[in-house]
């Protein structure tokens, strides 16, 4: 999976909305948001799909996934 360029006038809000997304689209079973939940949370990477379900994620790691995703070692890094 391919990390995403971050936009040059990213704000923090929509920072912010999308790991909310990533988030509301785990809890929802989405198969791009499991594999990047698995591709860039050291927990989940061994998570079945029958795992799925009872997975507790939380918006933190939504977001320490996000900051990777963006090629940054977290979440507090994009922020920056």
């Amino acid at each position: 999976m391919s990390d995403n360029q971050l936009p040059l006038r990213a704000s923090l809000e929509n920072l912010r909305k999308q790991a909310k997304a990533l988030h509301r689209a785990f809890d929802g079973g989405d198969a791009d948001a499991i594999a990047r939940i698995r591709e860039h949370l050291p927990r989940a990477d061994a998570l079945s799909n029958d795992d799925v379900p009872g997975f507790d994620l939380s918006l933190q790691e939504a977001q320490h996934v996000l900051g990777k995703g963006y090629g940054l070692a977290s979440w507090d890094e994009l922020r920056a």
